[in-house]
C-alpha cells in the first residue's frame, strides 16, 4: 500500500503533509524544530512548517507546500523530517539510559 504524502485542506485547498513522530518532550521542540529547519532550508523549500505538540510532548510535524514544485520533493521532505525525529528521540533515550543513578535514587 502507497502511502499518500500529500494531502488537501478540506475548508481551504491548502497542500500539506503530516506526520505522527515520536513523543519528545515540549523542552526539546526549539532543537528539533531547528533541525528540521535546516533541512528545510537544505531542499530551498518555503512552505510554512511547525510541530504540533499535544500534552507537554511534540507529537507530529506539519508542513503546508508553496507551490506544486514543492509537492515533487514531499518523499525526501517527510521521510527526513521524519528520521530527524526519530534520530532525535533515539539520542535523548541514549542519554537518560546514560545518566548513573545512586541506588538511593532506585
Amino acid at each position: 500500500m502507497k502511502y499518500n504524502y500529500v494531502k488537501t485542506c478540506g475548508c481551504c485547498g491548502k497542500p500539506f503533509s503530516r506526520f505522527i513522530t515520536p513523543l519528545i518532550d515540549i523542552a526539546h521542540k526549539e532543537a528539533l524544530e531547528e533541525l528540521m529547519q535546516e533541512r528545510i532550508d537544505e531542499l530551498d523549500m518555503k512552505g510554512n512548517f511547525e510541530l504540533i505538540c499535544k500534552d507537554e510532548q511534540v507529537a507530529a510535524f506539519y508542513y503546508e507546500y508553496a507551490n506544486a514544485t514543492e509537492e515533487t520533493k514531499c518523499n525526501d521532505l517527510c521521510d527526513s523530517l521524519y528520521d530527524i525525529a526519530c534520530d532525535f528521540y533515539e539520542e535523548r533515550l541514549t542519554e537518560i539510559n546514560d545518566l548513573d543513578f545512586d541506588e538511593e535514587f532506585i
